[in-house]
């Protein structure tokens, strides 16, 4: 077992290099305060040990340093992840702050851990405490620590929170289509403006640029107030509409966002994956659009190309997001290589900014706290969150409740004429897979909703998704599929309890089977309810089945070729499973009153032409009526007539 004390003196009194760059020479030592693993081209660069108290930080260095050399030396398959190696400093510099220790080794002895684990008591959540456990028993496998233990030693007094993670959003049908509206609209709009935006922005910034140059010693006021001047004059020469000039770069970022958003939305991708597409990243592939970007899950942490399915808007957003930001390209690529000239960023870092900003999405402050300094990342950081307050979003009921069916760990957080909280990539990335299954993938579930409205006509994309991306070997990553998986797995249970606990009233023929069904059950004295967790594991056994029809309504048999929503084949069809809930069954009634407003101003127009449509539409309503007299709903009768007949129609030909 390591003895850091002793090896401080004896091992490491020369401070070895820990990280090396590209061509082997040493970057890093390990008693220094942050290791630069720029070379090994993850997402995450450095391992920060600012946070560690230094009476106590070489001795966590060592630690770290033993952790990553067992890897190497077990030569395990298991890749020196940057990301971790930082988690891990989290854990040491929590356990040394409660412990007063700087020997993880001490950790071991039981009367040591007792005293930590009692002041652990209610500091940390269940998914912290879980982070500090698989810690503790890497560190026991590497031999550093004799220590292995597991959640069951931790009673709930332990944890502040005994909750797990909340799950990413899920958008309701409702909000998900009107972001899309909006930076669809955002990308149609500034699209054709795209190049003139860039130069005025960087005009407005090589002016402030020679003022500073040829004012050293002006102050900032003055400098504001001759930069907003010629700002203002360059904004009356143009017609971009709504256009801001600003030189940190908040209205472009704005537009960057719509477009990321976008993207987000039809790819699925993580976020350090959109932030790798560049404007030669759409392309097609027999007659599909991809996009192709970086990706690091399931490589060993090592970045490599690969594609995703998308929709032919993604060329059109990342074209805009592209050209609108070149002034800033630009500025940072003079900057970079004046840096590396100046031999303040080495090769390495050079060619990883160059990398950086060949993207689409890059930083676009330029204001002079930032301006010309080497950055630790020249990617679009949106720190500021995705803007959710720009979309206006006020809750409907509706919202609400389909908000709190596909975010059950975020129940009650949407309020009627609320908004939402939050709107990160990750919730865009599940939005993605769940409107994905609930709107149709595979037998189960079929179109719910269609895109009818400024010609997005993207529900056959959404349709194909799934069957392109694994005929043409497109990627559809593991934890996207199992999103997809657990969405498909949701809404067959939230069918099935819709039917069989929360309606009061069942029509359609295996409706009517079902409820007759649950009569004699509950005339036998038998319970008829039936948990989620039932539900779910007769879905998993394949024991249940369950279609949502394109016009509305379920179907349970799993063959449903999705006729059996016309009433006159329902009726005829052997063994059809046809059921309709009270919820389904309300939204009849806006389809009826819809009906009836569209029959009565056709037929005020008396033409002929009209005559099968009008009967079509008679038929239609007197149909829904019969669902909304069996689910016992409240409307208004309708008995119009066609105001011209068929035979009138013969005779005048």
């Amino acid at each position: 077992m390591i003895n850091a004390a002793a090896l401080l003196t004896e091992r490491y009194d020369k401070n070895p290099f820990v990280t090396f760059d590209s061509s082997g020479i040493g970057k890093s030592r390990i008693f220094d305060d942050e290791w630069d693993f720029t070379a090994l081209k993850q997402n995450k660069k450095t391992v920060f040990f600012t946070s560690i108290p230094k009476k106590h930080q070489s001795n966590a260095q060592i630690y770290l340093f033993e952790y990553i050399a067992f890897l190497k030396k077990e030569g395990s398959d298991e890749h020196i992840g940057v990301g971790h190696l930082q988690n891990y400093v989290y854990c040491i510099s929590a356990l040394v702050k409660l412990a007063d220790i700087s020997e993880l080794s001490l950790l071991s002895q039981n009367h040591i851990w007792r005293r930590v684990k009692s002041q652990l008591i209610g500091l940390y959540s269940k998914n912290t405490f879980r982070k500090f456990i698989g810690f503790l028993n890497r560190m026991n496998a590497a031999g550093l620590i004799d220590r292995h233990t597991t959640i069951a030693e931790f009673s709930g007094d332990f944890f502040c929170s005994v909750s797990d993670p909340q799950q990413h959003i899920a958008l309701p049908s409702s909000m998900h289509i009107k972001t899309l509206e909006k930076t669809y609209e955002t990308i149609e709009k500034y699209h054709p403006w795209r190049t003139q935006i860039s130069d005025l922005m960087g005009e407005v910034i090589a002016f402030r640029d020679k003022i500073c140059t040829d004012n050293p010693n002006m102050n900032r006021s003055s400098l504001s107030r001759r930069v907003t001047g010629f700002s203002n004059k360059l904004t009356k020469t143009v017609h971009i509409p709504d256009f801001k000039l600003n030189i940190k770069g908040k209205w472009v970022n704005d537009i960057l966002k719509d477009c990321l958003i976008c993207i987000a939305m039809f790819s699925g991708a993580r976020k350090e994956e959109l932030l790798s597409f560049s404007i030669d990243s759409y392309s097609e592939l027999n007659g599909i659009s991809i996009i192709k970007g970086l990706t690091s899950k399931g490589n060993k942490g090592q970045p490599i190309y690969t594609t995703w399915n998308t929709h032919p808007i993604t060329k059109k957003a990342l074209e805009l997001a592209y050209d609108i930001s070149n002034y800033a390209r630009d500025i940072h690529k003079r900057h970079i290589e004046q840096h590396f000239k100046n031999s303040n960023i080495d090769k390495d870092e050079y060619d990883r900014f160059m990398q950086e900003i060949s993207g689409a999405f890059i930083s676009l402050n330029m204001g002079l706290i930032v301006y010309g300094r080497s950055m630790q990342d020249y990617k679009a950081s949106f720190d500021s969150g995705m803007g959710v307050d720009r979309f206006n979003f006020k809750a409907s009921p509706e919202d609400v409740e389909e908000f709190n069916l596909l975010n059950p760990s975020r129940c009650g957080e949407l309020e009627v004429g609320g908004t939402l909280k939050k709107f990160t990539l990750h919730d865009f990335r599940r939005s993605f897979a769940v409107f994905m299954i609930r709107h149709r993938l595979g037998g189960l579930l079929t179109i719910k909703y269609q895109f009818k409205h400024k010609n997005l006509q993207m529900s056959g994309w959404y349709a194909n998704y799934a069957e392109l991306a694994r005929t043409e070997g497109i990627l559809m990553d593991t934890e996207l599929m199992n999103l997809c998986d657990q969405a498909m797995e949701d809404a067959a249970v939230d069918a099935l309890d819709d039917i069989y606990n929360l309606s009061e009233n069942l029509s359609g023929v295996e409706g009517e089977r079902i409820s007759k069904a649950k009569i004699e059950k509950l005339e036998q004295g038998e319970q008829i309810y039936l948990t989620r967790d039932e539900l779910r594991r007769m879905v998993k056994l394949g024991e249940k089945s369950i279609v949502i029809l394109p016009t509305g309504g379920y179907c349970t048999s799993p063959d449903c070729e999705r006729l059996c929503s016309l009433t006159v084949i329902s009726k005829k069809k052997k063994g059809c499973g046809a059921v309709l809930t009270d919820s389904q069954a309300r939204r009849k009634l806006k389809e009826h009153s819809a009906l009836v407003k569209s029959f009565r101003g056709m037929n005020e127009l008396n033409d002929y032409a009209y005559i099968k449509l009008l009967e079509g539409h008679k038929n239609k309503i007197k149909s829904i009526e019969g669902i909304l007299l069996a689910h016992k709903i409240d409307f208004e009768p309708f008995n119009d007539e066609v105001s011209l007949s068929l035979i009138d129609a013969k005779e005048v030909v």
